[in-house]
């Protein structure tokens, strides 16, 4: 019996170096890669309702990849007519105006517009990040697995003790 109760602290023991170890192997380690900053590819798209002042409406949105504030380039015949900055974005659509000098120039139905810049959206703050982050199960096991085998050993010397 007293073989047993060895037996059960040793397996503990190598329980708890096995989880010490994990925990020591994935210190040192980069952050999963869907956390990792992305990179879009340039977007195009067109003019799809004029408005006034140098506003209008285009058609890229969200679920493109725009961002708000990106910068945009609008291209009537090959010639580059100004700048404009989106202000406003929809899954489909967004909406833009005309910047700089210029504001006075007004986008027509199907100019072409190109994105210059695209601002990426902040990285979340690290409260969410370790929310949104998958839970490393090997330290767990490894710790579930020390306690078991630690009241394992308790419960076995206690039923062999004569009190």
């Amino acid at each position: 019996m007293r073989m047993l109760v060895l037996c059960a602290c040793l397996l503990g023991v190598m329980g708890w170096a096995l989880a010490a170890g994990t925990a020591e192997a994935t210190a040192g380690k980069d952050q999963p890669a869907a956390m990792a900053p992305m990179t879009n590819p340039p977007l195009r798209g067109v003019v799809t309702v004029p408005g006034e002042n140098g506003a209008f409406s285009l058609n890229l949105g969200a679920d493109d990849g725009l961002h708000n504030k990106a910068e945009l380039l609008i291209i009537r015949d090959g010639n580059v007519l100004g700048k404009a900055k989106v202000y406003e974005i929809g899954d489909l659509d967004a909406q833009a105006k005309m910047i700089g000098d210029d504001a006075k120039i007004a986008p027509q139905i199907g100019d072409a517009v190109l994105v210059q810049y695209n601002p990426q959206p902040k990285a979340p703050c690290k409260l969410m990040r370790h929310i949104t982050q998958e839970p490393d199960m090997s330290q767990r096991r490894g710790k579930f697995f020390v306690a078991l085998l630690t009241l394992l050993a308790i419960g076995v010397t206690a039923a062999n003790s004569h009190f």
